[in-house]
């Protein structure tokens, strides 16, 4: 990894350094989402944009309109596993998957809240949605460069792996790939472009 821009300290930081936060939305109609993010929560919920993947969500955000739901930061500063268990927890005691309280549709982030208690590595879990080696790739395990969205590039990764395992703001596999292949245009907060052999 080589680290181009460091104006900002959490460029050189893993993931794992990363404190999490657990927090809720409040909709008019009294019920809630409760997630996780390691990110900054303003950055994740993006004014009701950070959602747009999950097309359940976002589509009630557009109906009641961002301005009309209430965020709440429920804990911050803890680490990955904690924040797990304590968004899989809460989304529990708020019933936020059952239709009538909620709009969660798991009862944490997927399959890492459950892996949690059944002893699985879920740093490992974290880094990667697809399970197994990274290098099944099928475009090569060429460089990779995390870039802001004014383009500019800020970190430069050996290969596909080593974005994965090291980047700092959470990205998988899956995010990374798919924005390197043209699905989506950006992945937890960044753009994601293979770079030339050096």
């Amino acid at each position: 990894m080589e680290v181009v821009q460091d104006t900002v300290e959490t460029i050189a930081m893993r993931p794992e350094e990363h404190t999490c936060s657990v927090y809720a939305l409040h909709f008019p109609d009294g019920r809630v989402y409760v997630g996780m993010t390691s990110r900054d929560t303003e950055d994740r919920w993006s004014g009701g944009h950070g959602y747009y993947k999950n097309k359940h969500l976002y589509s009630e955000i557009f109906r009641v309109g961002w301005e009309n739901i209430k965020t709440e930061v429920l804990y911050s500063g803890l680490d990955w596993k904690s924040a797990l268990a304590l968004e899989a927890e809460t989304i529990a005691k708020m019933r936020a998957t059952e239709p009538e309280f909620g709009y969660n549709r798991s009862p944490g982030s997927p399959n890492k809240a459950l892996s949690v208690s059944k002893g699985v590595d879920v740093d490992q879990l974290k880094r990667s949605d697809l399970g197994g080696s990274h290098r099944k790739w099928k475009h090569g395990n060429g460089r990779i460069g995390m870039y802001n969205f004014n383009g500019e590039l800020e970190i430069i990764f050996d290969n596909l792996d080593d974005a994965v395992n090291n980047n700092p703001v959470g990205a998988t596999y899956r995010g990374i790939v798919d924005c390197i292949t043209g699905k989506t245009k950006k992945h937890a907060g960044k753009i994601w472009r293979k770079e030339a052999a050096v």
